[in-house]
């Protein structure tokens, strides 16, 4: 077997020579934009004056159920209130469910969808989270958008139809977890032909749910008048309409068939004394009064496409073998037979249910060897246009078992490199786990998508599959599943933090490039490029990458290529040269924004280091929006320098805004996450930025705790070499240094730096000598040695703004502040004598105007405060209540007063939507309240509103 062989195995699709339009390169997600709309309808409908009066209470309860068998309008009363609220002004959004959601992930991925489509400040970048975290997702999910309904300062209305096609309980779960939760701006309304799986009863004792049931959708006397006049053109006799009406009992279904028949043929008394009981009565119905009277090749239509959950003309076309299905869908529509356009560019169809299930089971009961071949046909169709899930379940249909796992490992790869990774595993588990363990190339992308989901137990069973088919391989063949199987396990090491050995696992790739893929040999050069930063062998990285760009960029996916211009950047980054690590970060996110979208996962990952350097660089306002996105990543954050650049700088920034709450709640996230994913070198860069914190606020107790604990005992000793644990001993000495300076052991923390000096300055680390100068420079002035502080100051200074460096000398406070004083003031004293102290004066000048001019948008930084132990001093309900609420909390309380949007708010003060809900969450948190209106009450009582 070649290797194309192996990587792209032959798939039958029943098409040949397909037209160009059905070509496509990338396969694609496979959620469908028609569902994210109701039914189109150009139909003059029925106003439902009693019905539209009860679900006028919408907006006071939660769940609104409007319920009843098939056939009795409820998708069309539904429609015609989302279409009635759009119109008053409301924010409303629709989903269609059909049963291929009946998945948990794939369903919460359509309600992201649905939202953003009418909202896109909701929800932003969790559709990624889905895909990235396959498992593991919902409880995320579920709490931000119960978090951001929280902030959102409208009504919103969500329309669930079809959900009687839900049955897995987890979802129902999760429905009932999120109604308990959601605040009450988030309303529900479901049309379902049953009512399990929703929380009915708790929602009644709570007063929040409406119910219409199949006794209030029947249509009464006027309205059958009005549907039969109005709808359908039919003028009927007073006595015939109440013949219809007592027959047909209000049910809209055998009204509408009702309809088509006195239309087109029939005997009219049978017809009006024609009785609705049960369904054999509709599909005797149908067959004597619809079908009878259609063209043979308009039935055969009917009958092939009923099958299809929607339809569209080249659909139609492929399953019936016809070329003008365009025309019959017309014809169809015209004609009022039961076809409903999904669009209103009439692209997409589908059949009433009820017909649908008749004509399948006239299908079945008079054609059933054909079914196989239809299912087929569609299946071929949907694989064309890179509808992958809709493939597979025409191809499972048909009882194509292997055809069907042909379709997920043709795509699989594709979904792999466009970070679709949930949506394969999601495809996966629907084919036969027996038939799939001598697949190795699908194994080997299931492998892959673990791995990059953090999942490396189901990853190296994945693995251990591949390597029993390898095993008895061919020569070549065993070569490439092997050494692509090392690159995976290479890829787990380094989201582990563990880099011994993964230099050995790539290399055979990286030497043999030319008979790997390029996606493979893009990430085995990435792997390398992690162990090149992390042993600090920063000069072989720009070649490596340069070499590795040509395979990086020939991937299909753009996943390498953002990982190989990040890396590039780390390496700068912490070599010294801020630009070209922002340079370099900037490539990345525009790549994936580009290519993948601004809410993507590569675009967050990316956007969470740009957002670093730009915080370092005092870029404060693009800093926040990029590190605040970043944090939708949740467990799914890459390697560990992306979670330590959001959760690090996140928690910075919020300190320089003075918001010392919301940098304590981001560090307990990544605390959290450090123990949810294993990662210490997280975990230990997380404790010592709470010591930090600790510090600056004069807690020392605080910081003594966590700098003591025994979590961290391990790393007493002798430092270790280059690498990882050595960066982590790293870490860990700096944050007792800084402990000891305010404990009053300067000369203990002394001691310390100067070794850490030493270290940075053997391994090129230029940004950790720059963080150990000045705190070096703080113990030296404590210590009573002004001197040499001010020489080690001077040199940090000289070297350090030139490179970018501003954060690093203004986030350790007044003292560092004074000494950049004393800096500009010799300078000044000694202007013209000398070059360098003119340099020193210069970049001294341009570090206390940064401290002194904030980014737009945000506050002056806080001082740091002279050490004074303050064993409350983290409890901001212990201060005056002027000194927990800020003035820009203030400026934004009375904006809600006025009655201003989030969005308003954010034109009228320059800043971001996301910005105005990290002040309100803030301001609700400290006015312990959980509502806009609440906490207007709660200013106005406390006389807040009255400062000017």
């Amino acid at each position: 077997m070649t290797e194309r062989a192996i990587r792209f195995p032959p798939t039958t699709t029943g098409v040949e020579n397909p037209s160009q339009e059905e070509n496509v390169g990338i396969r694609q997600s496979p959620l469908v934009t028609t569902k994210l709309k109701p039914p189109f309808n150009k139909a003059k409908l029925i106003e439902r004056a009693r019905l539209v009066e009860i679900l006028g209470q919408t907006l006071a309860h939660k769940l609104v159920l409007i319920h009843g068998p098939a056939g009795f309008g409820k998708t069309t009363l539904a429609a015609q209130w989302y279409a009635r609220l759009s119109q008053e002004g409301a924010v409303v959004a629709w989903l269609s469910v059909d049963a291929s959601d009946n998945d948990l992930e794939r369903l919460l991925a359509y309600v992201v969808e649905a939202i953003r489509a009418v909202e896109p400040d909701i929800g932003s970048g969790l559709a990624q989270v889905i895909e990235s975290n396959p498992g593991n997702a919902t409880e995320f999910v579920l709490g931000s958008l119960i978090n951001e309904f929280e902030l959102y300062d409208q009504e919103f209305v969500l329309f669930l139809d079809d959900w009687h096609l839900i049955s897995e309980p987890k979802i129902h779960e999760a429905l009932e977890l999120f109604l308990s939760r959601v605040p009450p701006n988030f309303h529900l309304i479901v049309a379902s032909r049953t009512r399990v799986g929703l929380p009915l009863a708790r929602l009644r004792v709570q007063n929040e749910l409406i119910e219409i049931n199949a006794t209030d959708l029947r249509f009464d006397y006027e309205e059958s008048s009005m549907f039969m006049s109005n709808t359908k053109a039919l003028e009927l006799s007073p006595a015939d309409l109440a013949t219809l009406w007592r027959s047909t009992e209000g049910w809209v279904a055998a009204l509408q068939l009702a309809a088509i028949s006195l239309r087109r043929v029939g005997n009219r008394e049978s017809l009006l004394h024609w009785a609705s009981g049960t369904p054999r009565d509709i599909s005797e119905y149908l067959a004597e009064n619809v079908l009878a009277s259609l063209p043979n090749d308009m039935v055969d239509f009917l009958l092939k496409t009923s099958l299809l959950g929607r339809l569209s003309p080249g659909l139609c076309n492929a399953v019936t073998g016809r070329q003008d299905s365009a025309h019959i869908l017309d014809v169809l529509e015209r004609q009022d037979l039961f076809l409903l356009p999904l669009d209103e560019d009439r692209q997409w169809f589908r059949y009433h249910h009820l017909f649908a299930r008749f004509l399948q089971r006239k299908l079945e009961r008079d054609f059933p060897t054909l079914i196989p071949s239809l299912h087929l046909a569609a299946s071929a169709w949907f694989s064309l246009h890179g509808q992958t899930m809709e493939s597979l379940s025409h191809a499972l249909a048909a009882g194509e078992k292997h055809r069907a796992i042909e379709l997920v490992e043709r795509d699989a790869m594709s979904l792999v490199q466009n970070s679709y990774m949930g949506s394969l595993l999601g495809l996966v588990s629907q084919l036969p786990k027996d038939l799939l363990v001598d697949r190795p190339l699908l194994q080997t992308a299931i492998a892959w998508a673990n791995c990059l989901t953090h999942h490396p137990h189901a990853a190296e069973e994945a693995l251990s599959h591949v390597a029993r088919v390898a095993a008895n391989a061919t020569p070549s063949e065993k070569k490439l599943l092997t050494h692509e199987s090392d690159v995976i396990r290479a890829c787990i090491a380094i989201y582990a933090d563990e880099i011994d050995d993964v230099g050995l696992m790539v290399q055979p790739c990286l030497e043999s490039s030319s008979e790997y893929p390029p996606w493979v040999v893009g990430v085995a050069a990435n792997i390398l490029t992690y162990r090149y930063i992390h042993t600090f062998q920063f000069d072989k990285v720009p070649p490596l990458q340069t070499w590795a760009r040509d395979f990086q960029d020939r991937a299909q996916g753009l996943f390498s290529a953002v990982y190989g211009r990040c890396f590039s950047g780390i390496a700068a980054y912490w070599s010294g040269s801020l630009p070209l690590g922002k340079k370099n970060f900037l490539d990345a996110f525009v790549l994936a924004q580009k290519t993948a979208g601004k809410e993507s996962h590569a675009a967050h990952l990316s956007g969470s280091l740009l957002g670093q350097v730009k915080y370092e660089m005092n870029e404060l306002e693009e800093a926040e929006q990029l590190l605040q996105d970043s944090r939708v990543l949740g467990f799914e954050g890459g390697v560990v320098d992306f979670y330590i650049a959001t959760f690090i700088s996140s928690a910075r920034l919020m300190v320089l805004k003075g918001d010392r709450g919301a940098a304590s709640i981001i560090l307990k996230e990544g605390q959290e996450t450090a123990k949810h994913v294993g990662l210490t070198r997280l975990g230990v860069a997380v404790a010592c930025e709470q010591a930090r914190i600790s510090l600056l606020a004069g807690d020392i107790h605080t910081a003594e705790q966590i700098l003591d604990s025994s979590h961290f005992q391990q790393y007493d000793g002798e430092p270790p070499a280059a690498g990882i644990e050595g960066q982590i001993w790293d870490a860990l000495q700096v944050a007792r240094a800084r402990l000891l300076c305010e404990q009053g052991h300067p000369e203990q923390a002394i001691a310390i730096l100067r070794i850490q000096s030493e270290r940075a300055r053997a391994t090129g680390r230029m940004y950790h000598e720059i963080v150990v100068s000045v705190l070096l420079t703080i113990a030296l002035s404590l210590s009573g040695n002004e001197s040499e502080a001010e020489d080690v100051l001077t040199r940090a200074v000289t070297e350090g703004v030139s490179l970018g460096f501003v954060r690093v000398f203004l986030d350790e406070g007044q003292r560092v502040i004074g000494l950049l004083e004393r800096l500009r003031e010799k300078a000044r004293r000694h202007q013209g004598s000398s070059d360098a102290l003119s340099d020193v004066g210069a970049a001294a000048n341009q570090l206390l105007a940064a401290s002194k001019a904030p980014a737009r948008g945000l506050p002056l930084p806080v001082p740091m405060q002279q050490p004074t132990p303050r064993p409350n001093a983290g409890d901001d309900s212990k201060l005056p209540f002027d000194d927990r609420l800020k003035g820009r909390e203030i400026e934004i309380l009375k904006l809600i007063d006025q009655g201003h949007s989030n969005k308003e708010i954010a034109r009228a003060l320059s800043i971001s939507v996301d910005t105005v809900k990290w002040y309100l969450k803030s301001i609700f948190n400290k006015l312990c309240v959980a509502r806009r209106g609440q906490a207007i009450a709660e200013a106005r009582r406390l006389r807040l509103l009255d400062k000017a």
